[in-house]
């Protein structure tokens, strides 16, 4: 301890704090390393995907029963939306390539229509 931790009570609580981490990290790099460790956090996490695909069938059947989609189910059809819209946009940039053509030699011959009948509201309200 030097006079600044004597100035700045937070001074040795940070010291203290720092001690302690290094002896908790160092503490855990030996744990962390020994084959024990590994074989049972390999335990742990086979354990923790089993779990996790259990409840997932179970869901899935619970749903089922309900007649309500799963997440699987949503993410399929959404899949599939997204593929029918890039299926529609390429058709869409076809149509407006054979329209243009097509386009610009109407608009070169053909004048618009007048439009003769005007649209005049029912009396009294009704349709």
């Amino acid at each position: 301890m030097n006079a600044n931790n004597l100035k700045d009570p937070a001074a040795l609580w940070r010291e203290m704090l720092g001690q302690w981490e290094q002896g908790v990290n160092a503490m855990a790099t030996q744990v962390m390393t020994s084959g024990e460790f590994s074989r049972d956090m390999n335990r742990v996490m086979s354990a923790s995907l089993r779990i996790q695909k259990t409840s997932q069938e179970l869901l899935g059947r619970y749903f089922d029963a309900l007649n309500l989609p799963t997440k699987d189910d949503i993410r399929a059809l959404g899949e599939r939306l997204q593929a029918m819209e890039e299926q529609l946009g390429r058709i869409a940039d076809a149509v407006e390539r054979g329209a243009g053509s097509s386009q610009s030699k109407l608009t070169a011959t053909a004048a618009p229509m007048p439009r003769t009948k005007r649209y005049r509201a029912p009396e009294g309200g009704k349709s």
